[in-house]
């Protein structure tokens, strides 16, 4: 009799064993609303929406609605996009060169009044975007794209590759009166800078 007790005592402690070492292992699946906080910490936000914000030079210019179809005609199937903030890759050296020391969001686009040598239409202004393919991974995902209007051709813009399949991670943009700049960043700040021009030899725009 006293050693069926034990054998009921032992076996009832290793079943309540078993049931506790199961409990403490078995894991928890994290609710909906914490996996949803912590996606939203890892979304990087985007600054500049698309499309690009259609301004013109002065407070009562309006921007040819034609540009505007080019650009949405450009990023629609979605292979490229407007380069954003956390695709850029400034020193801090650098980032004390830039406007506002760096503290405020660098452009990636601009509009430019002058010909360029381009022989554009009187009064129609140049779009020029640093982009991102969108299929790539590596540092040569970028491009600088000039939309440019045609001369004795209304309502038409020509799509202008400056740079493709390239590293712009280090560059920005910028107009000074009617030209166009084009300034790329070295890790210590310092700067190279050369201004676009269209090649009538080689038809193409060139950065010298």
């Amino acid at each position: 009799m006293l050693k069926d007790l034990i054998k009921i005592v032992i076996i009832s402690g290793l079943i309540f064993s078993f049931s506790c070492n199961s409990a403490n292992t078995q894991t928890k699946e994290p609710s909906r609303e914490a996996e949803s906080e912590s996606n939203s910490q890892n979304k990087q936000e985007v600054v500049f929406t698309e499309p690009i914000k259609f301004t013109g030079i002065k407070s009562n210019d309006k921007i040819d609605e034609n540009i505007k179809t080019v650009w949405k005609n450009f990023v629609a199937d979605g292979k490229y996009r407007l380069a954003q903030p956390f695709d850029m890759k400034f020193s801090e050296a650098a980032k004390s060169q830039l406007p506002g020391q760096g503290k405020s969001p660098i452009v990636p686009y601009e509009y430019i009044w002058g010909d360029l040598n381009f022989g554009k239409r009187i009064e129609d202004d140049h779009l020029a975007a640093i982009v991102v393919d969108t299929t790539k991974d590596g540092n040569d995902r970028f491009g600088l794209v000039i939309f440019s209007p045609v001369k004795n051709t209304k309502n038409k813009y020509d799509v202008n590759w400056l740079y493709h399949n390239a590293d712009l991670s280090k560059t920005t943009v910028n107009r000074a009166s009617g030209y166009f700049y084009v300034s790329t960043f070295s890790d210590d700040g310092s700067r190279k800078a050369c201004s676009v021009k269209w090649d009538k030899k080689l038809n193409k725009f060139e950065c010298k």
